[in-house]
């Protein structure tokens, strides 16, 4: 009896892939990597290229890094395992952190290959890694690759707003930001939270008289008692003051 639908793990594990048919699996120091090392495969890193491959395996201590490389860009992304606990799936990330493929196996194969492997780097070349087009996946490296709140990163839909006299605007594809500035930003603040708030007033007192609730002083003409301005500006030695005279009396403020 035919199976109709195999396993796609035992489908792929006599070949190549996701390795080109033409590699030998090789490294520069003469390691082999199995030709079943890997049932599946998707590289996607931000500034990937067409022939991404294996370029370089390293053993540090039991942990074994696995880099992918473009042809002209050298290292474009890393996963790590630890070789005594090999995972079934390899997680790799670019220099940014961010997602940029993975790979399929088990633990035991990857424990294997951590054995095979001698302490530091072992390097290949495209033509002996490179994997077939259907798996890799080049990313165009432009606009923004990553956005980071202190240690954490959003993923998803991120929206800019602008508030506090922060306005944003977009000019030719960039996002241009003006600080112009709030006077009022405190007082929205406030008001939100229901703080009563009184606008801030220079002069304290007026003949002894405090402004009101609002922080308002109110001048308004009664009797003509007084001869004289009800408001004037006299300029003395060095400074500049206010003069009022409510009933004629004179103040400065």
């Amino acid at each position: 009896m035919e199976q109709l639908f195999p396993p796609w793990r035992n489908y792929t594990r006599p070949l190549k892939y996701p390795f080109a048919d033409r590699c030998d699996l090789t490294a520069t120091n003469g390691v082999i990597l199995a030709a079943d090392l890997f049932d599946d495969a998707r590289v996607y890193p931000i500034g990937g290229e067409v022939g991404m491959y294996i370029g370089r395996i390293t053993l540090d201590g039991t942990t074994v890094t696995m880099e992918v490389y473009g042809p002209t860009k050298g290292s474009l992304a890393t996963a790590t395992y630890d070789s005594l606990s090999g995972p079934e799936v390899l997680e790799f990330v670019d220099a940014n952190g961010n997602p940029a493929g993975l790979l399929v196996s088990d633990a035991d194969r990857l424990q294997t290959l951590a054995a095979s492997l001698p302490a530091g780097d072992t390097l290949f070349l495209q033509d002996s890694t490179e994997f077939v087009a259907s798996v890799a996946v080049p990313i165009p490296d432009f606009g923004v690759t990553a956005v980071k709140v202190s240690t954490e990163r959003l993923s998803g839909d991120v929206y800019l707003v602008g508030t506090d006299g922060i306005v944003l605007s977009v000019e030719g594809g960039d996002i241009r930001v003006d600080a112009v500035g709030n006077p009022y930003a405190l007082l929205q603040l406030c008001e939100a939270q229901s703080v009563p708030v009184s606008p801030v007033c220079a002069l304290k007192t007026i003949n002894r008289t405090p402004p009101d609730e609002y922080g308002d002083f109110k001048i308004t003409v009664g009797a003509n008692v007084a001869v004289d301005n009800l408001l004037r500006i006299l300029q003395g030695t060095g400074i500049l003051g206010i003069q009022t005279s409510v009933d004629g009396r004179g103040c400065h403020g």
